[in-house]
């Protein structure tokens, strides 16, 4: 418990105790005296605990947070596109096909989130960004796509992953995907950096832990299967 939670809770009972004096005591001086002194305890607690929990509004988007919602959608899309290519083979290593379904689930939740975000801030889904020099991507994750974010495959390295048969389709995918998260380690970076709301910097967080323990996880099964 906190300090805060102590002093409250110790106060609280200060007041418990001194009403039940005053109660005792009756209607005579010493008891309004005392039933005034339980008013001012409470009123203390109540000022205290109120206090002690601020409102904090977040911080608005800047063009940083607008950008990386923008061009991280579709980024996340392309690897949910990639994992859907593996999942749909058959063949692949168990190991291989869980790390892939959570890579999917993860992403389409975190693109939603954003998609939300965007348009909570009446901002386009995509959009020219000088910072790029490019526009974003759009949702298919076309050629648009791969020139303008870092890791993003190109289409023909998609029909390629598309092409192979397991165990190639594994080894292809894991090298790839790798790739693919170094890029969005790279985004996510930049706007912790450089971005204001709390929304783009919790989920870019979560991005750079969770998708470096994924390629540590990914490296290691290249080498063990």
């Amino acid at each position: 418990m906190r300090a805060s939670g102590l002093v409250a809770l110790a106060a609280a009972g200060a007041a418990a105790v001194v009403g039940t004096v005053g109660a005792a005591a009756g209607s005579g001086p010493s008891g309004q005296a005392v039933s005034s002194t339980a008013s001012a305890v409470r009123a203390a607690s109540s000022s205290g605990a109120s206090a002690a929990q601020p409102v904090v509004q977040p911080k608005p988007p800047n063009s940083a947070d607008v950008a990386f919602a923008q061009m991280m959608i579709p980024h996340h899309q392309q690897a949910v596109r990639m994992s859907g290519l593996l999942l749909a083979k058959q063949g692949v290593h168990d190991r291989v096909v869980a790390i892939a379904e959570y890579i999917a689930r993860d992403q389409s939740r975190e693109a939603a989130d954003m998609g939300a975000w965007l348009e909570a801030w009446s901002e386009p889904a995509t959009a020219r960004h000088e910072g790029h020099g490019e526009r974003a991507a759009t949702s298919t994750g076309g050629a648009s796509a791969a020139a303008s974010m870092p890791g993003m495959l190109t289409p023909a390295q998609l029909r390629r992953l598309e092409a192979a048969k397991a165990p190639a389709a594994t080894q292809l995918f894991l090298r790839q995907m790798i790739e693919h998260h170094l890029g969005a380690l790279q985004m996510a970076q930049e706007v912790v950096v450089e971005g204001q709301n709390v929304y783009t910097r919790k989920i870019a967080k979560h991005i750079l832990a969770e998708q470096t323990s994924e390629n540590d996880a990914m490296r290691t099964l290249i080498e063990e299967l």
